[in-house]
């Protein structure tokens, strides 16, 4: 049984919220044009930027559903996001920042109409608008059921509350305040799981030479695996690097090759990062962007 929410927790929750409408609220003050609105007139800060990049991919739904990956596929999941990083970075920092730098265009699917013609910049927009609907569905939809269980409060309020708070801060500040927001945003997420891996460590004290050897312990040892079995519970895989057989599902170089591509297409496709990168002055601030959500992804 999950502990209940407290009123200090419940305080917390509508200060929060209250806080990010007030913010949106300020920044409205400078929205004078519509380059102002939809790029903050193009002077915002690369730190921030890069921490709004990181803030547009990560979200609620990474932070329940990567523990059990986790859990399944061991460190596998983990060491091929780390390998494939670099490959990633290099990428992204040489070829695709300077070429999409080249333009200033206000949305990614300005360059397909450049391209190809406005046909395809229509079907582009209709595409991510599906695919953010969905994503931002169960996104929203699971952080909602998670908060419910422990907080009492109706599924429906949850979600409509959040719904409501998000797109009236957007709608008033801009870009400029999503922005800003998101920098609220990841310092949270990054400090509570900074302190969550803190505290943890203090309660039981242990340190990652132990968790390794558990995780080892886990992964190699019969008698645990076969526990694992008896609870009903898959028994995470033992790491591999490469295997041919179809029926592995995850090895090291499978996830690098999927989060190598997933990345670069979310960085150079993807109208939340697109935007955000066109929203800093010049092709060095962009790049330093890309490298400050690179490294908060880490």
């Amino acid at each position: 049984m999950l502990a209940a929410l407290t009123w200090i927790d419940h305080t917390v929750i509508v200060v929060y919220l209250a806080g990010m409408l007030t913010l949106g609220a300020y920044l409205s003050r400078r929205q004078t044009s519509d380059d102002e609105y939809f790029l903050a007139g193009r002077r915002m800060p690369w730190f921030a930027v890069g921490m709004s990049v990181i803030a547009s991919l990560l979200s609620s739904l990474t932070y329940l559903s990567e523990p059990g990956e986790v859990w399944n596929s061991g460190v596998t999941h983990v060491f091929g996001k780390m390998l494939a990083i670099p490959f990633e970075m290099a990428f992204v920092w040489l070829l695709c920042i300077p070429f999409m730098m080249r333009f200033k265009f206000t949305s990614a699917y300005e360059y397909l109409e450049h391209r190809f013609g406005d046909g395809s910049r229509r079907l582009g927009c209709v595409l991510f608008v599906v695919m953010v609907v969905l994503w931002m569905g169960f996104v929203v939809l699971a952080s909602a059921k998670a908060l419910a269980q422990v907080s009492g409060m109706p599924l429906w309020l949850i979600i409509a509350s959040v719904g409501i708070v998000a797109t009236l801060y957007t709608m008033l500040g801009g870009l400029r305040a999503v922005i800003w927001t998101d920098v609220v945003q990841v310092a949270l997420l990054v400090g509570g799981g900074l302190f969550a891996i803190l505290y943890v460590a203090y309660v039981t004290d242990s340190g990652l030479a132990d968790w390794l050897s558990a995780s080892e312990k886990l992964l190699t040892d019969p008698v645990v695996r076969q526990a694992s079995i008896d609870a009903g519970q898959s028994p995470p895989a033992p790491y591999q690097f490469f295997s041919w057989d179809p029926h592995t599902r995850v090895t090291i170089l499978t996830v690098a090759i999927n989060m190598f591509v997933w990345h670069v297409c979310t960085h150079v496709a993807n109208q939340m990062t697109v935007q955000r990168y066109y929203s800093t002055s010049d092709m060095r601030a962009a790049r330093r962007s890309f490298v400050t959500g690179s490294l908060f992804g880490v």
